[in-house]
This record gives C-alpha cells, structure tokens and sequence, in this order.
C-alpha cells in the first residue's frame, strides 16, 4: 500500500538509495511522533534496496523491552552481514570485549569513550571485509531505544563512511528522552547528514486512506475518522480495518493501535497517558505531575508527545475509546487509583470524584477513605453505585459501632434501590450492637416478616427499656413500632404508655399516632373519627422520612377498616406514585394496594398489584408477606375460576407464625372461599371457624376483620344446616355499624336464601345498595346474579334480564370468569368483553381522572378534585385517550358509561 502524504520523503531517500549505489555514502535521520509512519518509510527503502543484487541491507531496532544489553543493536545488524565462520568467532571474540569494557566503563548520556576506539574499528572492519565491495544500507528504527555502546559504534562507523558505500537511515521518537543529545551533535557535525521530520496525516489524507482500504468515499466518515486518530497513519489504519472488519470503529484494532503506541513509546510517557485517563475531566499538568512525581518540564514534553501521536487535545483524549485502552494497558491501576484518591481528596476535590478512585482502588482502610465513600453514596442518584461504594466502606472498617452504622445505611440503601436482596444485609445487622434506632426497627422488621414477630417484640421491647429517659427519640419510636406490632400480632399484649417529655421527630411522632390510631379502632373504636384521624395524617406525610411514610402506609390501614376504601385507595396511589425510585416502599405500597383492590372486587387490579409487590420485596424469605400475596393471588384465582391455580396456592406450606397476625386471619378466610367454591363445605367451615377463634380470643371481632362468619354461614348452607347459618347471619348483622355497607352487602346475599321466596327480591335490593355503597364491586356482580336468579323464579323475566346484564357488565369489569360464563348468553351484541374500560389498562390515577372527565368535569375541576396540577390531568386524559382508543370527550362518556 502506497504512503498517503510521504512522497517528498520518499523521494529523498530513494535519492539517496541511488546515491548510494553509485558510491556515494549519506547518514538521515527520521524524526516525528510515534505511529506517524517512520518504520513504514523503512521498509519501503529496505524493499527497494533488495531489488538491488549488489547491495545489503542490515537491519535493527532498539530494545523495547527495557533496558537493553550492551552491544545488542550491533549484533542484530551483524547477523544479516552474512559473516563466514572465522568472521563469526572473530565477532564474538569481539562483542565479549566491548561489553566487558562498556560494564567497565558504565554508560552515561554523553557517550564519552565507553568503548575503546580499537574496538570499534575492528568491528567496523569485520563488517567491511564481510560486505565484499558491496554497498550497504542500514536501517535502525527506533534509535532512541538502541543501547549507547550500539550508538558509539554508529557514530564511528559514520565517521568512516568513505570507506563504505554505505546509506544509514535512523528513526527516533521525538518527545522527552529522545536520542542522547551528544549522538545528534555528533551526526549534525557529518556532512551527508540529513534529518526529516514527520508530520500527521491531513484531513484530506486521512480521507485517502480510508478510501483506498474500505472502498468507501465518504468525506464524512474521512473527517470523523482524523478527529479520532489526530491524523497519525497507524490509529487511521486500525479505524479503516476495524470498518472493514464489519463492527463499529473505533473497535478491537483501533484499541490494540492504541496500545502499541503507548507501548513503543518511552515510559513516562505512557504514565502520563495513564494519569490522564485515570483523572479524567479533573487532568491538569499540574496533578498529572504530583501524581507521578514529575516536574513541570518532563510533564509538558510527555503531553507533548502524547499530542503529536493524536492521543491527546488539551488534556482531553480524542475518542472515549482511547482512554479506555489506555486505563486496559495500565498494569499497576489500583495503585494508581489509590495515589490520584488521596491526592484528589487533600486538594479539595468533591466526595464523588474521590470515591470512584477510592472505589476503583478496591481499598478504603483509612478514616478519611470511608468518610468520602460513605459521603459519596449519600450524594449519588445511582443507588447501585451507593450500594457499591458502602460495601467497600464496610469492608475496611474496623471500629464495631462505624460499621453497625454502614451495614444500616447498606440496608437502608438496599432497601431503596434493590430490596428483593436486602435479606443478606438484614442478617448481618442482626450479628452487630443494636443501638441506634434505625437498627432497631429494621432488625425488628426482619424478623417479624420472616416470620418471628415475638422475636420483634423482644428487640423493640428491650429497645424500650433500654432507652427510655436516656433518648428518648429511639424509646418513642421502638414503642411506636411495638404497638403497631401489637395490631399486627392482637395476640401480643399491648405496651403500657410511655411518658416522654421531649417533643419528638415528625416522622415518628406520625408512626405513634397511626399505631394508637390503628389499635383503637382494631379494639372497638369509632371508624368515622379513626378515618378522620387518618386522613389528616396523610395530609402530612413526607416520604423522603421512613417513619413518616411508614406511618402513611399505617393509616391507609385504618381507612380499609373503617370502611373508607375509595379514600384509602386514593391515598395509597399518592403514596406510590411519591415512592419515586424507592423500590422497597413501593413494594409495600403495592401490597397494601392489591390488598384494598381485593376488598373493592377489582381482580385485575389486585392480581396487578400483587404481582409488583412479588417482583420488588424478598418474598422468597419473608414468609408473612409471601402468604399475604399468595393469599390474594388464591382470591384472584378463585374469583376468575382457575380452580387449578387455586389449589396450588392453598395447598402451598404457611409460615407456623402465620396465624398469629391479622394477615393469617384473612388468608384463612381467603382460603375457606376457595375450599367452599371448590364444593369442599366441610373443609371450608373448618377455616372459617377457625379464624373466628382466632378474632374472638384476640378480642378484635369487627366485621371488617376477616368476614368469618358469612363464609361460615355458607358453608352451613351448603352442608344443610340452615339454623346454625342464621344464628351466625343475625350476629352479624347486630355487630354492624352504620359504616359497614360492604359487609352488610355480603350479610344481606347470603340471608336472601333463608328467607321466604316473596322476600328475597327485596332482600337482594338492600344487598345491592349496600354493596354499592361500599364500593365492592365483585360482590355487586353477585348480588345481580343471585338477583337475576330470585326475579326469573318469580316470573319477573325482564327485571331478570336487567339484572343478568348487570351481573355480566361487572364480571366483565372484575374479571369474575364463572358469572361471565353463567350469564354470557345474555351479552348483547354492541357489548363484547373488549368494549369495556378494564381496569388494568389505565392506570388507577388515569382511571380517577377519566372517571371525572366522564361526568362532565373540567380539567380545572378535576385538578382540584384530585389535588394534581393541570398538567398532570392533561398528561393523564392524553394516555386515556390512546389506550381507549377514543376522539373526545363525548366517546369518552360513551366508554365511561358502559361499566358504570
């Protein structure tokens, strides 16, 4: 391949080569940055020489690999001279001699008589005698790597070049450390002496290249390539094949030129680079040379070099990919790191920059070091990076309480960022000193879903005493969370009052209130005022504060018991959509959201919410809250008919803890409704029953608290004993409070089969008023059919058929596949199941906001309603309109209607 942008040169030597064969002796010298072509103007002379019978071409190149040995580039020139076996001993005798003396006689930069001078002219004339009368052309690349004794005996040699016919071409790198000052002065002082001297590629030549190896003229991609490779031929060529090769370039071969260049260049030359790359944005000659411990002039003429090789512009590599070769090829980088942390950190630098190094060093064992790890994960928005930069800070930690505070802040970290795997962490914070409060409610936390909730009573309970009247801020809040705990678990008995003088932090403060709120409404309180109390925390719950946003999440609770579920499904989507990117939060916002979802009758929306919760929180360890999912996934299943899912689920092995809490008690009757639907009476009435002992012994027996006895009273009907069905549908209803309507609804369904025939249709109409009212939509759906069945018995066939359209409009919105089945004849031909506006593909925000649009509101007016700025109601009716496939609001109304 021709060379783009050296014909002068080439011409020059060519002239030479000419001269030289005619008898005419001459000595050059090749200069410029590395990779710019020098080697490759050798081998075009070499391969114009050897066209030539009559003249030898010798060929060498300085060491390296290091320090090279005495007399090394002369014995690789005398192994071409084709020496006979007499020349051969002759020489060895020779080369012994010359390195004895040079080992004598230790090299230094001037050159000064380190070999004797007889020395030099019997090697000279062994190589006159082995050339014949033939002329010569010697080549040596890399001069400035050839031994000194090597570079004393060239320079004799080319002070004798009128005995020979003889051409020398010398390479030498320019940059710091070039060829001895004394061996230039010297070779100036020779009058065939001529030096040439490389520059970079141009643009337009960059272009040529490009075209003559890819084929491809593209001015563009000439251009782009010379930006990257500052117009040095090798970096070029690595591009072009790398184009060639099929992949991106720069790629593999642009990296590996890289490489070479560093590698063929002198070692603080390749430092530097290596400290620039790894400094990064913050490079400067001034840190580059307290980094390696360079003065101010080495470390501008490295630059220098490593700016006329094209690697560098300002300070700053020319392509990402170069410094990415570079910080490959540098071998002692954690070293490095370390040195470019703490010299980062005593100048001033901020905590993040310091950390990567410290990071990348993988060794953080002073004070100082873990502070700025642990700073630094504070202030970074990658959590995985925090995480990362916290288990380094651990690691090398040696004082017990710094480290029981790191492994809390990994766990916090974890929890945040990816909480499905906080469960290691959580076990190693239980081997260390429970002290601070944030150990102490994220210890007690673990064991209780891990299924030891008297385990977490110990710790809070020993926190308590331990803490009360010394500090009070961790007392307040171990007693906060043991008495959620007590609501939790109503078994446990509930903590005496702690008198506390100080005012305490918001968010536990807020954790203490909902806890007291929560138990007295658990324990007999009035729903409307525990509602009232809850909803006016939830006006003040900031999330970026666990306990607060625990505390949220505690009074969402109290409106699901209270009976509030439109309220407390509203305030759970606040609460979700303000988890932002805190995982572990919205996984346990998830699960509290599907589980209101279930109370509603909104299977798909459960089944949803459920499977977030699943795929953020460590259900694989947690085994509460794994059977709080699986039970509402076995009432998802069973409500849409898939029996064989069902069965799985509720043969599924349960934590022996389960049925100590509030959660064991509602997944027995979950589990019951299954057994009952699955035509197994007996087995359901066992479940039932059961979880009645459970509420009576607890003293919490309020009919939000499981619904025991409507599946009881079933399952007595199913088996035929109709007394004991009503005794218990009679204590039902006397327990009702006048907020009650969902549970009145389900009372009410399932007496309208005790009851006399001419009755039942009236009964039934309560039922459906009252499952309205408390928004359970599932339950309206059977309330309809049951209604349907009651209408058509009495002959009233076209309230019947209101009623069967009806019950299939909900099933379609639920989901509920048996009563779609039961009453799909009746579905009317401009209402397929596609028509409807299912819940699972908008967003329960996007469904409040469609909702209000629907009746007639403004956005203005839905903003208010909602409390969310006019944007978010545009941005919202936007993906409404795109997932309903809807115009205006006019066909949104039309939409709207058909499920309401």
């Amino acid at each position: 391949m021709s060379l783009v942008e050296r014909d002068n040169e080439l011409e020059l030597l060519y002239h030479r080569l000419a001269d030289c064969l005619a008898g005419a002796s001459s000595v050059t010298l090749i200069g410029g940055a590395l990779g710019l072509g020098k080697t490759a103007l050798l081998q075009a002379v070499a391969e114009r020489a050897a066209e030539s019978p009559s003249t030898r071409v010798l060929t060498a190149y300085g060491n390296r690999g290091g320090q090279a040995e005495s007399l090394d580039t002369l014995t690789q020139l005398f192994s071409g001279a084709g020496l006979a076996a007499e020349d051969q001993e002759e020489l060895a005798r020779l080369l012994a001699m010359g390195r004895t003396a040079a080992l004598a006689d230790k090299p230094c930069d001037g050159l000064v008589d380190q070999l004797p001078v007889g020395l030099l002219h019997q090697l000279a004339a062994l190589l006159v005698r082995a050339l014949q009368d033939r002329s010569v052309v010697i080549l040596i690349d890399d001069t400035h790597l050839v031994d000194s004794a090597s570079q004393q005996w060239l320079l004799h040699l080319a002070r004798y070049l009128g005995e020979l016919r003889a051409m020398i071409v010398l390479t030498n790198c320019e940059g710091p450390n070039p060829v001895s000052p004394l061996f230039h002065t010297e070779l100036l002082r020779l009058p065939s002496y001529r030096r040439l001297t490389l520059k970079p590629i141009s643009g337009t030549g960059a272009g040529r290249i490009v075209r003559m190896m890819t084929g491809e003229d593209d001015i563009e991609l000439g251009a782009g390539f010379h930006a990257i490779s500052g117009g040095n031929p090798l970096l070029l060529r690595a591009l072009a094949q790398d184009r060639m090769a099929g992949g991106s370039a720069p790629g593999t071969l642009f990296r590996q030129a890289v490489f070479a260049c560093l590698y063929r260049s002198q070692p603080h030359v390749r430092w530097t680079a290596e400290a620039v790359a790894l400094l990064g944005d913050y490079a400067n000659s001034a840190l580059v040379g307290k980094l390696l411990d360079l003065g101010d002039e080495e470390v501008a003429a490295n630059l220098d070099a490593l700016q006329a090789m094209g690697l560098l512009v300002n300070l700053r590599f020319r392509h990402p990919d170069i410094r990415s070769a570079v910080l490959e090829a540098c071998q002692e980088r954690a070293q490095l790191h370390a040195s470019a942390a703490r010299l980062l950190y005593w100048d001033g630098l901020p905590v993040s920059v310091v950390a990567e190094h410290l990071f990348a060093s993988g060794r953080a064992a002073e004070p100082w070091q873990v502070q700025v790890l642990e700073s630094a994960a504070d202030e970074s928005a990658d959590p995985e990076q925090a995480i990362a930069y916290l288990e380094l800070a651990y690691q090398d930690s040696s004082d017990t309480g710094h480290r029981t505070r790191l492994a809390l802040h990994l766990v916090q970290s974890a929890w945040r960022a990816q909480p499905a795997s906080v469960v290691g962490g959580l076990t190693r914070l239980e081997r260390l000193p429970q002290t601070e409060c944030g150990t102490i409610l994220a210890v007690a936390a673990h064991r209780f879903w891990s299924g030891n909730p008297r385990d977490a009573a110990g710790v809070l309970e020993e926190a308590i005493s331990r803490e009360a009247g010394r500090d009070n801020q961790i007392a307040v809040a171990a007693w906060a969370a043991r008495m959620w705990l007590s609501t939790a678990c109503p078994g446990l008995p509930v903590p005496p009052d702690l008198e506390c003088a100080d005012e305490c932090e918001l968010g536990v403060e807020q954790t203490r209130r909902a806890a007291s709120v929560l138990h007295e409404l658990l324990r007999g309180g009035c729903p409307a005022t525990a509602a009232a109390q809850a909803e006016g925390l939830l006006r003040t719950v900031w999330l970026d504060d666990g306990m607060s946003a625990w505390a949220g999440a505690i009074a969402v609770t109290v409106l699901c018991y209270a009976e509030r579920l439109d309220t407390a499904a509203a305030a759970c989507d606040r609460l979700l959509e303000g988890s932002g990117r805190h995982r572990g939060r919205e996984g346990f916002f998830a699960a509290l959201r599907a589980d209101i979802a279930v109370r509603q009758g909104n299977l798909p929306l459960a089944e949803r919410y459920a499977q977030q919760a699943a795929d953020q929180l460590p259900v694989a360890h947690w085994g509460l809250m794994a059977a709080l999912l699986q039970g509402i996934k076995l009432v998802v299943a069973v409500g849409g008919g898939d029996l064989a899912r069902a069965a799985v689920l509720a043969d599924a092995p349960l934590p022996d803890a389960l049925l100590d809490t509030r959660y064991g008690l509602r997944y027995l009757c979950r589990r019951g409704r299954y057994y009952l639907t699955a035509g197994q009476p007996n087995v359901a009435l066992s479940d039932f029953l059961s979880a009645g002992r459970l509420v009576q012994r607890w003293g919490v027996d309020r009919p939000a608290m499981g619904e025991w006895r409507i599946g009881a009273a079933e399952a007595y009907l199913a088996i035929g004993m109709r007394a004991q069905a009503r005794r218990l549908l009679d204590e039902q209803l006397a327990l009702l409070g006048p907020e009650d309507h969902r549970v009145r609804g389900s009372t009410l369904r399932v007496l309208s089969a005790l009851v006399p025939r001419h009755e039942r249709i009236a009964r039934l109409r309560q039922a459906a008023d009252a499952a309205k009212t408390g928004g359970d939509r599932l339950e309206l759906a059977r309330v309809a059919a049951q209604l349907h069945d009651a209408c058509r018995t009495a002959g009233q066939n076209e309230l019947a058929k209101v009623a069967a359209l009806q019950a299939l409009k909900l099933a379609d919105e639920c989901r509920a596949v048996p009563l779609q089945r039961q009453f799909v004849a009746h579905r009317p031909a401009d209402l397929a199941p596609s028509q409807t506006v299912e819940p699972d593909r908008l967003t329960a925000s996007e469904l409040r906001v469609a909702s209000l649009a629907a009746r007639g509101h403004t956005n203005r007016q839905i903003a208010g309603e909602l409390h969310v700025t006019m944007s978010t109601v545009e941005q919202h009716l936007t993906k409404v309109y795109r997932k309903l496939n809807v115009r205006h609001r006019k066909e949104l109304m039309s939409r709207m209607e058909q499920t309401v």
